[in-house]
């Protein structure tokens, strides 16, 4: 897949290719980024199986979301979704930069996944007790009690379709609640139906 869509970026810079160049640019983007999550979910894997133990670094928070955001491009654009990163230029992490990674990858992409068509998700952070508690809110169709809470459990692994049917198996949420307990942080949700969902998770902050 990746290297189909690298021979249909380079065509695209043909005349009869020019209509489509946004959207080839989105396919290559998107295939590779693909791979690289792909990679990086081996690597965890592989962690686990060896036990490996954190390898925490400091991380600017607000480029890290930048980065999730970049690598979302093509579920917003399916969407027309706005992503907005409100995140404090001054909030520094010390995570591990795979599991902060999926951790926002996860959470931004549930965000979009129950957002309706034109919605908003806007990242935000604050410090609370050398603590970065990190906030993903979505204006989109909200969840029930006893969905939020068993969102971050097995019984809730079969996911619920997104607005546009998208299908997910829900083990991303499994992931993200193991991330972020190993890092000593916590989970909560708000939501309520129609109104929307904001995610928090605690991580250390640098």
């Amino acid at each position: 897949m990746l290297l189909a869509s690298a021979e249909l970026n380079n065509h695209s810079e043909t005349p009869v290719y020019n209509p489509i160049h946004p959207f080839v640019k989105i396919i290559h983007r998107s295939s590779h980024n693909i791979l690289q999550q792909l990679n990086e979910l081996v690597d965890w894997a592989k962690m686990q199986r060896e036990k490996t133990t954190l390898n925490p670094e400091k991380i600017h928070l607000v480029a890290a979301v930048n980065k999730s955001f970049e690598l979302l491009t093509a579920n917003t654009t399916q969407k027309n979704i706005v992503l907005e990163n409100k995140v404090p230029l001054d909030i520094y992490v010390n995570a591990d930069a795979l599991m902060l990674r999926s951790i926002l990858q996860n959470l931004v992409t549930n965000s979009i996944k129950y957002s309706l068509q034109g919605g908003l998700v806007v990242v935000t952070a604050e410090r609370i007790d050398r603590m970065a508690e990190v906030c993903i809110i979505d204006s989109g169709i909200g969840m029930e009690a006893n969905t939020r809470e068993n969102l971050f459990t097995k019984s809730n692994s079969a996911s619920i379709p997104g607005t546009n049917n998208e299908i997910g198996s829900g083990l991303g949420l499994i992931l993200v609640k193991d991330f972020v307990t190993q890092h000593g942080g916590s989970l909560r949700v708000e939501s309520e139906i129609k109104k929307g969902t904001c995610i928090f998770f605690t991580i250390p902050e640098y």
